[in-house]
């Protein structure tokens, strides 16, 4: 019964110690995957914000001096054709000047579109590039945790089991010194076994408690995740309708330029045609006409000015709005986070508490059998007996009422009452 005794007592010594040592890999595995996550998470951010800046102020630039130097050509090719047609004042050559600005303007629309569609070629290519480079760098990063994950485990599995062979030999080393020591202590067993079982039962409530903290954090954990993994697809969609919308817009306004400019062009021919029958008639519907054409451009260069300041102005509300919700949205994330923390640290500080606890019962155990083995062996005796003696009464008080509840259940049974069951 005592080798019984010290083998239950060491198994639950080792239990509760594989026990501690399984919970604190759990925690320290958990705190390093959510920090590899936030790490992940504000690089990413950080490295799209940079090179959404550098990417806007670099084309700011360019597009700023593109316009500069188109600016500043035309004013040159301007001034030189002036001076030399500076004595030419006569209708014919008004016209003829009237005739270049018009097809330079023509020109430089054309020159803007075929500019535009180049930007936006370079655009798309920059973009797919990024994409690929930011997809095989998380594959990389995936594939080197695995990696790591891997020799973790195995280095963790060879130091489990070289501290098992290591703690087995000095378990058996230290049996065989204690087992003659533990033959004179006999009598102690009834007292360890009262102290060993009301600790298993305290480790038996403990380990409940700490699975049911486990399945609400899990449960926590999980709707966390599904609920930020609805909001980046509603997210996602709603940008893929603006997107399809704009392109919508932008090819119909491309046809329906286009259809417009054929559509004057066309009449222009008409009227040239029926104009080359009189000269004189000629140069007043072309004066005529180009001056419309001249007032035409005029007013739609001032609608399209204030067109692009619109514009420009409510995609600077639109910025500012999604800086708004993005930062709220952040916000909100890092006070789950640190509630979290919180939660970890409170859970963490209970653990602690409990260990500390256990700890003090088991040198209160320890202390009781060492003062126990410090007694006179005559003493021990006397206690023992006594002990031995108690316990043969108390399984005498156990005997009698127990057959006097099967007497009183026999004849509540034979008189037809339903018997209660007693505990």
């Amino acid at each position: 019964q005592f080798v019984a005794a010290m083998r239950q007592h060491r198994s639950a010594v080792l239990i509760q110690k594989r026990t501690v040592g399984m919970l604190t890999r759990m925690r320290m595995r958990r705190l390093h995957q959510a920090a590899t996550n936030c790490q992940r998470l504000i690089r990413g951010f950080i490295a799209r914000r940079a090179y959404k800046r550098y990417f806007t102020w670099k084309v700011g630039k360019i597009i700023c001096i593109e316009r500069f130097m188109r600016s500043w050509l035309a004013k040159v090719a301007v001034e030189r054709r002036r001076q030399e047609l500076e004595k030419q004042r006569c209708l014919d050559q008004a016209s003829i000047d009237l005739q270049r600005l018009y097809r330079g303007w023509k020109g430089r629309g054309v020159a803007s579109q075929r500019y535009a569609a180049a930007l936006q070629v370079k655009l798309e290519y920059d973009s797919a590039t990024s994409i690929q480079s930011f997809v095989r760098a998380r594959l990389a990063r995936r594939q080197v945790d695995l990696m790591r994950d891997e020799r973790m485990k195995e280095m963790e599995a060879a130091a489990t089991y070289l501290r098992k062979m290591w703690l087995g030999i000095q378990t058996r080393k230290q049996y065989l010194r204690l087992q003659e020591d533990f033959r004179k202590a006999e009598g102690s067993i009834i007292t360890m076994q009262r102290y060993i079982r009301g600790c298993l039962c305290r480790l038996w409530l403990w380990r409940e408690a700490v699975a049911n903290e486990q399945e609400v954090w899990a449960a926590i954990e999980i709707q966390r995740h599904w609920r930020g993994y609805k909001g980046r697809v509603h997210a996602e969609n709603a940008w893929e309708q603006v997107w399809r919308r704009e392109m919508a817009a932008a090819l119909l306004q491309r046809n329906l330029r286009g259809w417009v400019v054929r559509a004057k062009i066309a009449r222009q021919r008409r009227q040239l045609a029926r104009a080359s029958f009189e000269a004189a008639q000629r140069r007043f519907l072309g004066a005529q006409r180009i001056q419309a054409r001249v007032r035409g451009i005029l007013a739609r260069k001032a609608v399209h000015a204030r067109l692009a300041l619109a514009t420009h102005a409510a995609k600077r509300i639109q910025s500012v709005h999604r800086g708004g919700v993005v930062r709220t949205r952040m916000w909100a994330q890092i006070r789950v986070q640190r509630v979290i923390l919180i939660q970890a640290a409170a859970r963490g500080f209970l653990i602690r508490r409990r260990m500390a606890k256990l700890k003090k019962k088991v040198l209160l155990i320890q202390k009781v059998y060492r003062k126990w083995l410090s007694l006179p062996k005559m003493r021990r005796l006397i206690h023992l007996r006594t002990a031995v003696i108690r316990k043969q009464q108390a399984k005498l008080i156990q005997n009698y009422w127990r057959q006097h509840a099967e007497k009183n259940l026999v004849k509540k049974i034979q008189q037809g009452e339903r018997p209660t069951t007693t505990t």
